[in-house]
């Protein structure tokens, strides 16, 4: 906003933001809003939404999910089976698994099967059993999330070492 001494707006305000009309800015507001202070429109806005709040018929508890639901693809059926085929050694550090299992049901964590070729690279090798490989939760986050040169480094990291 400008300051202007020689001339203040008819409401006696210094500070000029319409030049052409010589206008304060709370003077640009009225004449733009049909005479209404600030204060006045934002009282209107408030009472406007109470009575549409008030208005609104309420329906009934009637939850709609947002999201699809996604029909099963069998995946985890095959974690199953490929878990009771192979040994429960991590396929890059050689980690031993059995600790991911839960103890309650005795079944593994599908983020203990990695795709090789991602799903999302090819969609029919989701059940292929050969491109799903065992791998510790590391190892799959190294793999999926920060590429071959971390996955690289966690090669045989316990292959030595008796971890169960």
């Amino acid at each position: 906003m400008v300051k202007y001494e020689e001339e203040p707006c008819a409401c006696g305000n210094h500070y000029i933001q319409n030049r052409t009309k010589w206008l304060c800015s709370d003077c640009v507001y009225k004449r733009n809003h049909g005479g209404k202070a600030r204060r006045e429109v934002a009282l209107e806005k408030e009472k406007e939404k109470q009575i549409n709040f008030k208005n609104k018929k309420r329906k009934k508890n009637k939850k709609k999910s947002s999201k699809k639901k996604k029909e099963p693809t069998g995946e985890y059926d095959l974690f199953l089976v490929i878990w009771g085929e192979r040994e429960h050694i991590c396929h890059n550090c050689k980690m031993n698994l059995d600790r991911f299992v839960d103890t309650e049901t005795g079944n593994p964590s599908a983020m203990l099967f990695m795709h090789m070729v991602s799903k999302g690279a090819n969609g029919r090798l989701r059940l292929k059993k050969k491109n799903i490989k065992l791998g510790c939760p590391e190892c799959h986050y190294a793999h999926d999330h920060q590429g071959k040169k971390a996955f690289k480094k966690r090669k045989n990291l316990y292959k030595n070492e008796q971890i169960f």
